[in-house]
């Protein structure tokens, strides 16, 4: 994911297509991504920090998961789906 925000990706095609056209529409969001990543670059050896710290994944297995929501299922047409449509008091 080049993580650019969309306003600035149009930008840049409507600048690519004044300046090289066609080339420039097809090479706006690459060359946008790489000034991007060349000035964080620059931004975090200024300040010291690392510039392209990786943060971490955790896969989690359906084992660990838990149910966000805890339902009373009824058909749609005899009932309720969630309890709080009910009335009933779920505890936690």
């Amino acid at each position: 994911a080049l993580e650019l925000h969309p306003v600035a990706v149009l930008i840049s095609i409507v600048s690519g297509a004044a300046i090289a056209g066609i080339l420039g529409i097809v090479l706006a969001a690459p060359m946008l991504a790489t000034v991007r990543l060349i000035l964080l670059y620059i931004w975090g050896k200024l300040l010291d920090i690392d510039p392209f710290e990786q943060t971490t994944v955790r896969h989690v297995t359906h084992s660990e998961m838990t149910p966000v929501l805890t339902s009373t299922r009824t058909h749609a047409l005899t009932g309720p789906i969630y309890p709080e449509q009910s009335g009933e008091i779920v505890e936690e």
